[in-house]
């Protein structure tokens, strides 16, 4: 693990750095390597200070925003808000997964899912899920239940 992290931090230090606050086993060495290697400070003050404001919220946002779905009170059209707002995540999250594989597909060897996920088959699965997400999430905000949930969920976060 110590050679992968550093390999990756001589190749693409910020990215390394950023990504490395967010996987458990690599959070305690990115600053260990970046250490040994006499990385700058600078160099490595930014995305991590970044890394380390950021991963909190998405790491707790997922969770809070299905708890506060599941305090709706139940209603007629209750199951239908969550189910959209439960198929919006996943397209999202989809899109942007198949977004990512697609941006790579021609800086990298192929893999196993690339039999499956081929460029060419990326080239216009990406686009596609990503204006499913964006349908998706436009259904969700003109939903009627939108604004009894957003206000539960700024009772949520507000401090």
């Amino acid at each position: 693990m110590l050679t992968k992290t550093e390999h990756a931090l001589h190749r693409h230090s910020m990215m390394t750095i950023l990504v490395g606050r967010f996987i458990g086993p690599t959070r305690p060495l990115v600053p260990l390597v970046a250490g040994m290697l006499d990385l700058s400070p600078y160099k490595f003050a930014i995305p991590n200070i970044i890394g380390c404001v950021s991963w909190p919220p998405v790491y707790l946002l997922p969770g809070i925003l299905a708890g506060v779905a599941i305090s709706i009170p139940a209603g007629e059209s209750t199951g239908q808000f969550r189910l959209l707002l439960l198929c919006s995540a996943l397209l999202l999250w989809l899109a942007c997964w198949l977004l990512w594989r697609w941006g790579r597909s021609t800086r990298r060897a192929p893999d196993r899912l690339s039999r499956w996920l081929p460029a060419a088959r990326l080239r216009w699965l990406a686009p596609l899920l990503a204006l499913a997400a964006v349908a998706a999430i436009v259904l969700l905000v003109r939903y009627p239940l939108m604004p009894l949930y957003a206000g539960l969920l700024w009772h949520v976060l507000r401090f």
